[in-house]
């Protein structure tokens, strides 16, 4: 307990932020903008294998992108920042003098997009935390027993901006995730995965406990399918993934002006999906941050797909300048932080009633498109995958490459979705905690195609 008592906070109040970023800002010179941009995640980190606790630690991480912009010409640069106070103005000054000696031999951007008018904005989603020794116990209790691996993260996020000509927006929010596998033997498992503000004993709990019981159909030998086509149910874990792949150019608009973009013919109206398939970008849903780098806000809830077909892009102010089309404010990946894929008619708590005869597809190991233009993916089966006959679980199927497209799985073929959307926050941990993520429902496919 007293690992956790000792804590170093980096101090997520805008106020200790904003003393280190204004005096950087009142140095500008005639003809600079000067922008900062900071990533702050607070994290308890804590990995656990056979049930057990094998990590337990604490990451205090402080991301900035400094942009730097005279006349025509504009440069950035990150770099992680001391805890420190003193320490990270001397980084930042430090990082201010080289891209002013940089700039000068830059050329000029002829696309470079305006900022917006200046304004301050704040959301505060803070919340008080379970301790996280408290959080410890709930999971070695819940999990005893078991052959257990997972990550667990929880703790502060906070994002900071601040411009020489006025420009100061702060966001904070709590965020935790639990995401484990319990295993039966070799590489037989079920995968599950618990995301929140407020730490949830019962929830998690339940979610080990439904592993658990589902685990006895792991030990019967897997069964080897034809490769062909088989009516399947992906789990809504599953579908999220799916949907991850799609935000790779699909709903990017410079993606699709220069016809990169998977679902050009979506767009176009050539193709279409299924019109139970209604998709949108859902900011306020997940807690994300309206304003993007250059001050401008973007909507709370942004429709893509309304009932299969194209309703929206996402178009950066940079690609509105240089395609000459109007932008709706995105960042400049123009990629969905938040999605949500509204639900359907069938009961999901009975799932593989709804599948009768088929495959239950829990979890998709390696996804990829194996025909962008086509908005084809590929993929292979994993973790708790399932044969089903009458409805009820007969075997584990062994591991199968599953190709098709986004046309065929979420259009033609789509018999249906269910009924309960749930949600799988982001757990990304590369460099710091993502925010964001993906909410929806399992999905019912006739004649999904698994070649091999």
């Amino acid at each position: 307990r007293g690992l956790w008592a000792s804590r170093m906070s980096i101090n997520l109040d805008p106020q200790w932020f904003s003393a280190l970023a204004q005096p950087l800002l009142t140095k500008t010179r005639a003809g600079e903008h000067l922008s900062l941009n900071a990533q702050v995640d607070q994290c308890e980190f804590v990995r656990l294998n056979a049930a057990k606790i094998v990590q337990a630690s604490q990451v205090d991480y402080i991301s900035v992108a400094m942009g730097l912009r005279k006349g025509a010409k504009s440069l950035s640069a990150r770099l992680s920042l001391s805890t420190d106070r003193q320490q990270a103005r001397q980084q930042l000054n430090a990082q201010l003098a080289m891209l002013r000696s940089w700039i000068e031999g830059v050329p000029d951007d002829p696309f470079m997009e305006q900022w917006a008018p200046p304004s301050q904005s704040h959301t505060d989603g803070i919340a008080p935390a379970t301790p996280v020794e408290q959080v410890l116990e709930d999971l070695t209790a819940s999990a005893k027993g078991l052959d257990l691996v997972g990550l667990y993260a929880a703790g502060p996020l906070a994002s900071f901006m601040a411009t020489s000509d006025g420009h100061l927006h702060w966001h904070r929010s709590l965020r935790s995730f639990f995401d484990f596998s319990v295993y039966a033997l070799k590489d037989k498992a079920i995968k599950g995965s618990w995301s929140g503000q407020a730490w949830s004993a019962t929830e998690v709990g339940r979610k080990i406990d439904d592993a658990r019981a589902n685990l006895d159909i792991l030990f019967r030998p897997p069964v080897v399918l034809a490769p062909g086509a088989h009516r399947a149910m992906l789990s809504s874990e599953a579908v999220s993934d799916l949907l991850g792949l799609a935000c790779w150019g699909g709903f990017s608009a410079r993606a699709h002006l220069t016809s990169r973009s998977p679902f050009s013919a979506l767009r176009s109206g050539e193709k279409q999906l299924s019109s139970k398939f209604s998709l949108e970008e859902d900011l306020q849903g997940f807690g994300v941050p309206r304003v993007q780098e250059l001050g401008f806000v973007r909507p709370s809830q942004t429709p893509l797909i309304s009932e299969g077909r194209f309703a929206n892009w996402l178009c950066s102010p940079r690609t509105a300048s240089e395609f000459g089309v109007k932008d709706n404010a995105a960042c400049g990946g123009e990629t969905p932080a938040a999605l949500r894929l509204a639900g359907g008619e069938f009961d999901s708590r009975h799932a593989l009633k709804v599948l009768g005869d088929g495959i239950y597809v829990s979890n998709v190991w390696y996804l990829n498109y194996s025909d962008r233009q086509s908005a084809r993916f590929t993929g292979m089966t994993r973790f708790a995958s399932l044969l089903v006959e009458g409805g009820k679980p007969v075997a584990p199927i062994s591991p199968m490459r599953f190709d098709d497209s986004f046309y065929s799985v979420f259009g033609e073929k789509l018999i249906g979705l269910g009924c309960d959307v749930d949600r799988f926050d982001e757990i990304s941990t590369y460099g710091a905690r993502a925010m964001g993520g993906v909410a929806a429902p399992c999905a019912l496919v006739q004649d999904m195609n698994f070649p091999s």
